[in-house]
């Protein structure tokens, strides 16, 4: 299945230190992304991005409600309310429709936000490129085996997520640009499960629990 999350260059350069400086550098990283997460795990948020797919732009909308996502784009639909996620592509006027039970990393390949705060099951954080109210926060597997080699998050002085790279084993990167984000948000019920009119009008529903 086609992901749809990347783009660009992101710089990565590791500030060099010695151990004592490093371990400082770790707590500042746990506590910018634990800052991130909480703009969007006490009520919802709303993230609009774009994608540059090899030269490719991909506008969508992210909603997100603790562990609970809709993401939106013109290609894609997917909906995960904690345990079961729909999935529906059109193609050709065909519309498809996959129910899984995801893993952790491919949760994190369709909302990224998790890492933020499900990040210390699986990577190390440290510090990276420091810029006028932006700072890196890179993230290195703990496993070679994992799914995600690793990942490096840009985060505003507020906390909020600017720009994101996730790192596969075979060195792909994929890169998001957050173009506007709101949070505080309360969303109605069902927002996080497939419409059932939609369920019922697809060419073809694929059960891959």
């Amino acid at each position: 299945m086609r992901r749809q999350f990347f783009f660009a260059i992101t710089l990565c350069m590791l500030l060099s230190a010695s151990f004592g400086k490093l371990y400082a550098q770790e707590s500042v990283a746990d506590k910018l992304l634990a800052q991130a997460a909480s703009l969007f795990t006490d009520k919802g948020a709303e993230a609009h991005f774009l994608i540059d797919e090899e030269g490719v732009n991909i506008n969508g909308k992210l909603l997100m409600e603790g562990n609970k996502f809709y993401f939106d784009t013109n290609e894609m639909q997917v909906w995960f309310d904690g345990k079961t996620q729909w999935t529906a592509q059109n193609s050709s006027g065909v519309s498809e429709i996959y129910i899984s039970e995801p893993t952790p990393a491919e949760q994190q390949s369709v909302n990224p936000y998790l890492l933020l705060s499900n990040y210390k099951k699986a990577f190390s954080a440290h510090l990276g490129l420091k810029q006028k109210g932006l700072q890196e926060v890179v993230l290195d597997a703990l496993n070679d085996k994992q799914e995600l080699k690793g990942a490096s998050l840009t985060i505003k002085d507020n906390g909020e997520l600017k720009q994101l790279t996730l790192i596969f084993p075979d060195m792909r990167e994929y890169h998001i640009y957050i173009l506007s984000f709101r949070n505080g948000l309360t969303f109605q019920k069902g927002t996080f499960t497939i419409p059932e009119k939609k369920l019922k009008e697809a060419s073809d529903v694929i059960d891959m629990r």
